[in-house]
């Protein structure tokens, strides 16, 4: 085969080509990297030109390629002439080294002028990452699939034979090495019977459990669980630390394979986790890709009906098992050409964080954009606070709900977690007219793979924005007056169109004391902001010292409402601690209930109903009571755990819109 991973050293500085014209799903693409001295990074089409000679324009650059130049000796630098186009020469095997090589010519349109350069290759595939597969024990782990043992409904072509990680991987151009010597069952004799994960708790365990360390890159860890606290069947959750996007779960206990066929939930299993491990790679669902900063090159566009990994199969026009006729098992051209093609730091674990920078940091090409999908009148998105008047205390979280109602004269389908799916929105808010902010939210769930609902006219959804830290920073962090606009697309009957909210205003009031000044450079950092996301922490003990200064030195506040709440969630449930054993085994032990915290727990949500509401949301805050409420009865608290529920469905104070 002659797609491969080249590199060369040139002058000391290691350069890399990634050449794609054979082998599976062939994209006719070559991409260069030229090392970090003159960081740049070059795709080209490629057409047959003759006997393995294949040429085509360069049409993606990034960093300095723009003006990265050719000397007339071939050197590369800031002086001579840009190249505009690649030729590339297949020259087999070179037999005296041990490797295959191809001649890359950098070329100038209208002249002459080739500069050429060999590279040799070093593999068949593009990329290399390890991966580490543990799961929950009592859970059996799903690690492959064979299509023909399920049901009829798929290519005729597919060749009965297992489906595995590895192949799955390999024909998207992806080396997985597996680390089985740190893999197994997570022992959780010690786990009580909580079969649940929560956020906050997979979190921990990332830090605490995984092998590798934070200067690793490439590699990714997978924890096939029971259940999720919010039945996710998948997540991407890793976001801490230098290093992101390197952990994700497979939730087997879901509610959504109730009622289905061994065969047809183990279908269910394997494309939830090759999906969540494609957004280990930073990949977006299919429906979505021009949300957010995922449009990392002009090619990037919205695939409602690809047959992908990454879309849902009740999406298509098909239908579920018209999704499953024609799908091969495999990502869609536009995912392999970022898989295969895009600059490093876009793809590996441990590089960008999920779905952002692929814009250059600008907010071209996004959704709502000029060329994106249409924006309809039929449908009204509508951002409004929870609060009488939209004034917020300096430290106090912002939350914003969202209505999206149907205005036109036809029912409309929508997915029913549209509008809890900030992850794909594209949500930008700027302060005292200054540049935006982008708000990208830490953890990207997967939700049920199920129908939209029908929305009649008149009818509305609702969701919330919770505005703490985020992947790109705090979006609120001093006093001033702000401004968000949000754009969703919805995905109905006909099409995808996107809908845009008129921006809505609020307003940061000054701090009232200078405690809240000195604690605020602390506060507005990335472990807080995630700590007080996921609902708490036991690992990050510098975030938990910030949220009990905040408490004792603003009394009153409602900051410190919120880091008390916090502080305290962890302590209510019998929270899983993943640990590493002495012998490399690891294993799941709970933290008992501490009755004091339940004591606080209820105090906060019975007395300061209308300050947590606002801080957490409508919605978030009746979750959470029926969290608590759960907790509580497996504590034996059955009064509390009343006492509680009740408070859940209680009404929303009034909004300002």
């Amino acid at each position: 085969m002659k797609s491969g991973k080249y590199t060369q050293t040139i002058s000391g500085h290691t350069f890399t080509a990634h050449f794609d014209v054979d082998g599976d799903y062939p994209q006719n693409k070559v991409s260069l990297s030229l090392g970090s001295t003159y960081p740049s990074h070059w795709i080209a089409d490629l057409a047959p030109d003759g006997d393995n000679n294949w040429e085509g324009d360069i049409w993606y650059r990034k960093d300095n390629a723009d003006s990265l130049k050719v000397s007339s000796d071939g050197r590369i630098g800031s002086s001579g002439d840009i190249p505009d186009r690649i030729r590339v020469y297949y020259g087999g095997h070179y037999a005296a080294g041990g490797y295959d090589y191809i001649y890359v010519y950098l070329k100038k349109s209208g002249t002459n002028k080739a500069w050429k350069y060999w590279y040799k290759k070093v593999s068949d595939h593009f990329r290399e990452v390890n991966v580490e597969i543990d799961h929950e024990a009592g859970v059996s782990p799903i690690l492959s699939l064979n299509p023909h043992n399920i049901d009829n409904h798929r290519p005729a072509s597919l060749p009965n034979a297992d489906i595995t990680i590895a192949s799955t991987f390999q024909k998207a151009g992806i080396n997985i090495v597996r680390n089985t010597s740190n893999e197994g069952a997570v022992a959780t004799s010690n786990a009580g019977s909580n079969s649940r994960w929560s956020n906050a708790e997979l979190h921990d365990a990332m830090q605490t459990a995984w092998s590798k360390d934070e200067s690793s890159a490439w590699a990714m860890w997978v924890l096939q669980a029971n259940k999720h606290d919010d039945d996710h069947t998948g997540i991407m959750f890793d976001d801490i630390g230098a290093h992101q996007r390197c952990g994700t779960a497979l939730f087997h206990g879901t509610s959504s394979y109730s009622g289905a066929s061994a065969s047809i939930v183990n279908r269910h299993k394997f494309m939830t986790l090759i999906h969540e491990m494609g957004h280990n790679f930073n990949l977006y669902h299919s429906w979505v890709k021009t949300s957010g900063t995922s449009n990392w090159c002009n090619r990037v566009a919205n695939e409602s009906e690809a047959r992908s990994y990454m879309n849902y199969a009740s999406r298509v026009a098909a239908g579920y098992y018209g999704f499953f006729d024609t799908f091969e098992y495999r990502f869609s051209d536009q995912e392999l050409l970022f898989l295969r093609h895009a600059p490093e730091s876009f793809v590996k674990m441990g590089g960008h964080a999920w779905g952002t920078d692929h814009a250059g940091g600008g907010f071209e090409n996004e959704a709502g954009a000029p060329g994106d999908e249409p924006v309809t009148n039929d449908v009204e998105l509508v951002v409004s606070s929870n609060k009488l008047k939209p004034v917020y205390e300096f430290l106090e979280l912002v939350n914003l709900d969202l209505t999206l109602t149907n205005k036109g004269g036809e029912t409309l389908q929508v997915d029913p977690e549209l509008l809890d799916d900030t992850a794909h929105m594209t949500i930008k808010v700027s302060r005292n007219g200054q540049l935006a902010k982008k708000y990208q939210p830490y953890a990207t769930p997967c939700h049920k793979d199920e129908p939209g609902v029908s929305l009649a006219t008149g009818e509305s959804i609702t969701g919330e924005i919770c505005l703490a830290g985020g992947k790109l920073g705090w979006v609120v962090d001093a006093p001033g007056r702000y401004e968000i606009s949000v754009v969703v697309g919805v995905h109905g009957e006909a099409g995808k169109v996107n809908i845009s909210a008129t921006p809505f205003v609020f307003i940061v009031a000054e701090p009232v004391s200078r405690e809240a000044n000195r604690i605020a450079d602390d506060y507005f950092n990335s472990d807080v902001g995630r700590t007080l996301a996921m609902g708490g922490t036991k690992v990050l003990s510098k975030a938990n010292e910030v949220l009990n200064e905040v408490k004792e030195r603003l009394p009153g506040s409602k900051a410190a409402q919120q880091a008390d709440l916090t502080l305290n969630l962890p302590n209510i449930r019998k929270y899983k601690m993943l640990q590493v054993n002495d012998d490399g085994t690891k294993s799941v032990a709970e933290d008992q209930v501490d009755d004091q915290a339940i004591n606080n727990v209820k105090h906060i949500v019975v007395n300061q109903t209308t300050t947590i509401k606002e801080n957490l949301g409508g919605k978030t805050f009746n979750k959470l009571c029926k969290k608590v409420a759960e907790n509580l009865k497996e504590h034996g608290d059955d009064a509390g755990s009343a006492q509680i529920g009740a408070h859940g469905g209680a009404p929303v104070p009034n909004r300002a819109v």
